[in-house]
């Protein structure tokens, strides 16, 4: 080629990079003052210098060796007192708390004693004025006749006579030594008036075993299911809570009676409420035989249909 130039760096014996002596030192001891170095010369050549910065962190906040036995014991002495001073607060405090929830405690039941005191009073008192009350009772009893006024808003209509529609052979499971009466009660009103319903407070009474006995008329769920064979409907039941007030009412009372019973008193209560105590003001009464059972008659009762 051209010329013989010689260009490998490595066989270049003439080289200046070569031949050259190393005048400066110091940047190969700069490594002896890095770091990693400083730290080994003060952690007496340990080899991690890491684990040393975090002994150096405890020993911070641990070692109270550097201080005077004086200092020292000035220190845990502090440490006792603010110990023994936030202990007897938080028994201070808890004492305060006990205290105050004892109160609130004896207050609560102080206010239930006196609302009991307060109630069995109230109870005592109404039950003084139904003492007096009952004391002047003076009812009037009343015997009518086929028909009278029940209130000023209700004209009653009643019959001589009760009927007997159920007997114990007529049905299995009937109750023994009982028969089923019905009493035919027919009832005009074109006015309302609070409370003012008729038959209210109605109910037979009847001679048992030398005894008065009454009873109330039978709701329809005990009697529906006996005369529902017959032909009655439901609207024929009268309602125990009252009729008529603004309604024409007709259809029949259903009692349970003793099968030899062949007479009974019809009772029907007026009251008046006084004090917001109801007081019995009059009674009304009819007598009524109670006629044998009778298919055909049965069956005239059932034509009469309800309201």
């Amino acid at each position: 080629m051209g010329d013989n130039k010689n260009d490998d760096f490595w066989k270049s014996g003439n080289d200046d990079f070569w031949n050259k002596p190393v005048a400066d030192k110091d940047w190969l001891n700069e490594d002896e003052n890095s770091f990693f170095h400083s730290d080994s010369r003060q952690n007496g050549n340990n080899e991690n210098p890491y684990l040393y910065q975090e002994q150096l962190k405890t020993q911070k906040q641990t070692d109270y060796s550097g201080l005077s036995g004086e200092m020292y014991t000035q220190t845990q002495s502090t440490w006792a007192t603010k110990q023994h001073q936030k202990e007897k607060n938080k028994k201070k405090d808890g004492g305060k708390q006990v205290h105050i929830h004892t109160i609130i405690c004896l207050v609560f039941i102080f206010l239930a004693v006196i609302s009991a005191v307060g109630a069995a009073s109230a109870i005592k008192i109404l039950k003084n004025q139904a003492a007096e009350l009952a004391k002047k009772l003076d009812y009037e009893e009343i015997e009518v006749g086929d028909s009278f006024q029940y209130n000023d808003n209700n004209k009653a209509y009643l019959e001589d006579a009760a009927y007997t529609i159920v007997t114990e052979e007529d049905f299995k499971g009937f109750p023994k030594g009982m028969k089923l009466i019905a009493v035919y009660v027919k009832v005009e009103s074109d006015e309302y008036v609070r409370d003012g319903y008729a038959f209210k407070n109605c109910y037979a009474g009847f001679e048992e075993e030398g005894n008065v006995v009454y009873k109330k008329p039978a709701g329809e769920s005990l009697v529906y299911s006996y005369i529902l064979g017959l032909g009655f409907d439901k609207e024929q039941i009268l309602s125990t809570y009252g009729i008529g007030n603004g309604f024409n009412s007709t259809g029949y009372f259903f009692f349970f009676v003793p099968e030899e019973v062949d007479e009974i008193t019809l009772y029907m209560e007026k009251r008046e409420e006084n004090k917001k105590i109801s007081m019995l003001e009059k009674v009304y009464m009819k007598n009524m035989i109670v006629l044998p059972e009778e298919g055909m008659v049965t069956e005239m009762l059932v034509e009469r249909k309800g309201r």
